[in-house]
């Protein structure tokens, strides 16, 4: 629990950071698509990202209300490949800092 008495979702808690605010770190999944017999590697000519969420900060206050993100851990969603920041934490992994305003759509459950 913060000192708001909200709670936030981590995986990676053995680095001793979570997200905060409206933050969400995203695991970036690696995608090819196949054009006849050739694949084309995620980054060329792909404007999206998919990633899995692995930590939700608690959300923010806006005009005296709290808004808490609508994802959790596990969830997969897209955002623009333009935003977000690649941190790169102690135990090299690599996750990407997204403002959860900024993600586009999550996979629902099968």
């Amino acid at each position: 629990m913060n000192n708001d008495g909200l709670t936030t979702s981590n995986q990676y808690s053995n680095d001793n950071y979570v997200a905060l605010e409206d933050y969400v770190f995203v695991k970036e999944q690696k995608r090819t698509r196949t054009v006849g017999m050739m694949e084309i590697p995620d980054g060329i000519d792909m404007d999206y990202t998919f990633g899995t969420v692995v930590s939700v900060g608690p959300g923010t206050y806006e005009n005296g209300k709290f808004h808490a993100p609508n994802v959790v851990p596990g969830d997969e969603v897209v955002f623009p490949r333009t935003v977000g920041s690649k941190i790169n934490f102690v135990n090299n992994q690599e996750l990407i800092s997204v403002r959860a305003c900024d993600l586009l759509a999550k996979k629902l459950v099968d």
